[in-house]
């Protein structure tokens, strides 16, 4: 197993908990978002570096620098964890393959991962009447009501 290096505040720098190599996908619109907070930064400087340049505390109160960037962005409350769980939930929801996104969210198993973040969104239902009719409908015989003559 690697070695884990902790930072002045705690935070874990280095490998993964498991020690296994991570790909984490991200969106161009988010790494389009990201680029305007990277401009004038050097490689290994820290993307949201705390005031002294260095890593930021953990987002423990109410009143801490996550919480207080909810707030100022003006969305519902949400923690950084709930954004794992949104980001994953809503992949499912989009059909991404399952095993990608368990590899992704560093589950052993795509068990774990539908278990934990695979949310029903009240839309997904209807969707699978919809993709079974897209799929499905041609290869049944369109049928004539009883008792109506034959052509």
């Amino acid at each position: 197993m690697t070695t884990r290096y902790r930072s002045a505040l705690g935070m874990p720098v280095g490998p993964t908990k498991g020690g296994d190599a991570r790909s984490v996908p991200v969106p161009a619109f988010v790494l389009d978002e990201l680029s305007v907070q990277c401009a004038g930064k050097e490689p290994g400087d820290l993307v949201f570096a705390g005031p002294d340049g260095g890593y930021q505390p953990r987002p423990k109160s109410s009143n801490g620098w996550f919480n207080r960037a909810v707030k100022a962005a003006d969305v519902q409350a949400i923690t950084p964890h709930n954004l794992r769980h949104t980001c994953a939930s809503i992949s499912i929801s989009l059909g991404v393959n399952v095993l990608a996104l368990s590899r992704m969210l560093g589950h052993k198993s795509a068990k774990i991962t539908l278990d934990t973040y695979s949310d029903l969104f009240d839309s997904d239902l209807d969707a699978v009447a919809t993709t079974l009719d897209l799929k499905c409908a041609h290869s049944v015989p369109k049928r004539r009501p009883v008792g109506t003559a034959g052509a």
